[in-house]
């Protein structure tokens, strides 16, 4: 990650290059800093002199407090036409983070690029958004979640859509859609970010429901060709379910005819790959005998309860594909069990509205 040193003879030429030309930014849920271009949006250190603090000539873009992995960093955002720099908010500069966008913005988008420091992923950390135009009608945004160590693009959080790669999948997913629809195995789809990248998976499912036929759907793209990931009965059967975690290659496929039964599996070079199992389930001749498993491996009720917490404390919310609509469920783990509840939804398409026929 390259640092951007400025020194003292580069001050007049940060006009053209520095940290951008615009106006206030929107940071901490959206109070706006001051215009840069007025007195009031430029610090002054004590003593007046130029090059003793580099937030007294440096062009900011805007202030704020970043919660990540439960510290607060106060920084300073500097935006540029292809990335946003962040530095500790402290005489010396020194970067925090730089935060690449997936593709240059136009001039005209440049002069009106703004940030915003936000927890847009809801998982307690501060996230990053670009946006470009009014604050109450933006061009686009673009966000980058907190994920482990950096800030990762969120192709599922960037408005609009990617267009341009979600109609490029389309038309790949296209035979797919095709044959499940003429099929009867479903009437109801939409582009999903499974695993974060600008390449969107197919989710796929029938509004009627069954019993004893597959009706949910979840596919990636391996080149053109269409690779299925998980498919299950109807959503609710017995508690059978198929979820993912948006953008942290995560699928999670439930159900069991007693008890509880998950089973996560990642997205890899050939298809799903399984990470995690978690299974528990009573003795038939004694309800109260409980059998614990972990990976398919047995284990005591203590370990699969630790598992089992943490497996709710890392992912925190899911993206469940239910028969109507896909519901954003909170998960939390109580009395032994994962609770889901329903936070929010998102709608499917039709056929006809993703094939464009509509």
């Amino acid at each position: 990650m390259k640092k951007k040193m400025i020194c003292c003879f580069l001050a007049a030429c940060l006009l053209l290059a520095g940290c951008g030309t615009k106006g206030g930014v929107p940071v901490n849920g959206g109070q706006a800093t001051p215009d840069k271009s007025t007195a009031e949006g430029t610090r002054q250190n004590s003593s007046g002199l130029v090059g003793q603090d580099w937030r007294t000539w440096g062009i900011i873009d805007g202030f704020g407090t970043l919660h990540i992995e439960g510290q607060d960093f106060d920084i300073c955002a500097c935006v540029f036409g292809d990335r946003v720099e962040l530095y500790y908010d402290e005489p010396g500069q020194t970067l925090y983070r730089q935060i690449d966008y997936p593709t240059a913005l136009s001039t005209a988008q440049y002069e009106k690029a703004n940030v915003e420091f936000d927890d847009y992923t809801g998982d307690g950390n501060t996230d990053v958004r670009v946006t470009v135009g009014d604050k109450n009608a933006p061009e686009l945004w673009w966000t980058w979640g907190w994920d482990t160590d950096d800030f990762v693009y969120m192709a599922a959080l960037a408005y609009p859509p990617a267009m341009a790669a979600a109609d490029a999948s389309r038309q790949r997913y296209l035979s797919i859609i095709t044959e499940l629809h003429d099929s009867g195995k479903a009437d109801q789809f939409a582009l999903v970010y499974v695993d974060g990248d600008d390449v969107p998976e197919l989710a796929a499912v029938s509004s009627e429901g069954s019993w004893d036929k597959e009706q949910i759907f979840l596919y990636t793209l391996d080149g053109d060709r269409p690779v299925l990931l998980a498919s299950d009965i109807a959503p609710g059967m017995e508690g059978h379910s198929v979820a993912f975690c948006e953008g942290k290659n995560t699928i999670v496929c439930s159900g069991a005819a007693v008890g509880e039964r998950r089973v996560c599996y990642a997205i890899g070079q050939d298809g799903p790959e399984q990470i995690l199992s978690l299974e528990w389930s009573p003795n038939p001749a004694n309800a109260g005998d409980i059998s614990y498993f972990i990976n398919g491996q047995a284990t005591d009720e203590a370990h699969y309860r630790t598992e089992a917490g943490a497996f709710t404390a890392m992912y925190g919310t899911m993206i469940r594909l239910d028969s109507t609509e896909m519901s954003i469920v909170a998960l939390r783990f109580e009395d032994g069990s994962i609770v889901e509840t329903i936070v929010d939804t998102k709608p499917y398409q039709s056929f006809e509205m993703i094939t464009g026929a509509a």
